[in-house]
């Protein structure tokens, strides 16, 4: 939290952690290499570290959720994520998922996230690390990997 870009450009000193942590330098986009350094601060290792640099590659974890049909049923709501799970968001631009981001939290029609390389609005090329309310309906997918995420810890300076 509280992580920004240093000129709107994928870059700064804690965004190229980041990106170090799969093998990149300042410039592309970052949210997939956020995941993977908390990961990695966590103990959790994910080889090869380069295929972590596409939020797609997180997809591959223990399916929770997928979208196929989600209609939310007012008064039977059921929390069905843990905290640490992953959320992705797929563009249709795109023709992939292009989005990944930790969740922290859920109600009946939000999941509550921690997302790298997003802003206020949600952009996929936001500035900073975020925390986010995500409407249910469009998320993609839900995936659980093994590892509890101390994810409200302030970043190291």
């Amino acid at each position: 939290m509280g992580v920004v870009e240093l000129t709107d450009r994928n870059d700064g000193e804690q965004v190229e952690r980041f990106l170090a942590s799969v093998g990149l330098h300042a410039g592309p986009p970052w949210c997939s290499a956020y995941v993977h350094w908390v990961y990695r601060r966590c103990g959790q290792v994910e080889e090869p570290a380069r295929q972590f640099a596409m939020a797609m590659r997180w997809a591959k974890g223990d399916t929770v959720w997928a979208k196929r049909g989600w209609e939310p049923q007012p008064g039977k709501w059921k929390r069905i994520t843990q905290d640490g799970d992953l959320f992705l968001l797929y563009y249709k631009e795109l023709g992939r998922i292009g989005h990944v981001g930790f969740i922290v939290g859920e109600d009946e029609d939000y999941l509550h996230t921690v997302e790298g390389n997003t802003n206020a609005a949600g952009s996929r090329e936001g500035g900073g690390v975020y925390r986010r309310k995500r409407l249910k309906k469009g998320i993609h997918l839900i995936v659980r990997w093994p590892l509890v995420v101390p994810l409200l810890q302030p970043l190291p300076s």
